[in-house]
């Protein structure tokens, strides 16, 4: 697709919105108080990211194992945050603090940055069912699809340091996962090939 997929412009203009900006404005807009960007340990990409992302706040980690799967920049994010109590986005996404967790338990919002169209009101739907049942692993839905970003509690994804990746973690504990109906298709659009990039392009010069 000619650059990183979270770089690619959301618009027909070349200097359009780039995906991974929009992921972290609807992440901060949701209430997340702090996030933590995962970066590969390419600096050119970097400093694109770091272009794009200016001005917004946030953190940000290195995953400096070219290739490793999601787990490998969860492992990154978590190594990151001080306080375990935020979100997370992977290969350029963010995590994010989540208000309220002293009262319901820390934990992790992984955001992969190819998922632009996810809605803030998704996130913030995600974080009262949090509150609600914080010891649960939270998935949004949506026509009977599982998504993404997906909620974790922070005694369980600390499991990827124990060589566990996410799916791992939602296999093994069954009883603790949770289906949010979000309503929102962006929950289950990623931008994987040029026709998922398309479509996503499609659906935001309809709105």
């Amino acid at each position: 697709m000619g650059r990183p997929k979270q770089l690619l412009p959301l618009n027909s203009r070349p200097n359009g919105t780039p995906a991974i900006r929009r992921c972290l404005d609807t992440i901060i807009s949701s209430g997340i108080e702090d996030a933590v960007v995962v970066l590969a340990d390419f600096p050119e990409e970097t400093k694109r990211i770091l272009n794009a992302l200016f001005g917004l706040p946030f953190r940000t980690a290195v995953n400096g194992l070219p290739g490793s799967d999601m787990a490998g920049s969860v492992r990154a994010g978590l190594r990151e945050i001080a306080m375990p109590s935020c979100a997370f986005s992977h290969g350029q996404s963010a995590w994010h603090g989540l208000p309220g967790a002293g009262e319901t338990g820390p934990a992790v919002l992984v955001f992969p940055a190819d998922q632009p169209l996810v809605s803030a009101g998704s996130i913030r739907t995600l974080l009262k069912e949090h509150v609600k049942n914080p010891r649960n692993i939270l998935v949004p839905f949506f026509e009977g699809r599982r998504g993404h970003p997906a909620l974790f509690p922070w005694e369980l994804i600390a499991g990827v340091f124990s060589g566990s990746c996410l799916r791992d973690i939602i296999r093994d504990n069954p009883g603790r996962v949770g289906l949010v109906e979000t309503g929102d298709i962006g929950v289950v659009l990623d931008m994987d090939t040029p026709a998922d990039y398309r479509r996503v392009l499609g659906i935001l010069e309809r709105a």
